[in-house]
């Protein structure tokens, strides 16, 4: 299953890396803003720590993939219907921010379960070694 999700997150990274400029080019002056918008972008890329950090306290991946979504997706909303240079900024950093946290937790969570399968066959193989 989580295979299946990093290959999803693969294919859609770049098209949900686009969508946001997309969005933005209807806004006046949208397309001269492009790099400033980019750099959002990134920036919100670098707050993945919170989501890392979350993680590390227990809260479930679940949880923490949904609260992307919804901002990113509200971000969207108010971006499409304010039609201003702030929601475009707002969109961009929810985006950044949305792809790298989603990106990390998949990831994270895929390590995690191959450990702990792995993790298993070998206490298997251990005690029936000590017989």
């Amino acid at each position: 299953m989580f295979g299946l999700l990093a290959a999803l997150q693969l294919m859609l990274a770049p098209i949900v890396a686009v969508t946001p400029v997309l969005a933005v080019e209807g806004i006046d002056g949208g397309v001269a803003h492009v790099g400033l918008l980019f750099d959002l972008y990134s920036a919100g890329g670098v707050l993945q720590f919170v989501t890392t950090r979350a993680a590390a306290h227990g809260i479930g991946v679940r949880v923490l993939v949904s609260a992307p979504l919804a901002l990113m997706l509200g971000s969207a909303t108010a971006a499409s219907v304010l039609d201003d240079m702030v929601s475009a900024a707002f969109l961009m950093v929810s985006f950044g921010f949305g792809v790298a946290s989603i990106g990390t937790l998949i990831n994270a969570e895929i390590n995690r379960r191959s450990t702990s399968r792995s993790g298993i066959s070998t206490s298997r193989h251990s005690r029936s070694s000590c017989r």
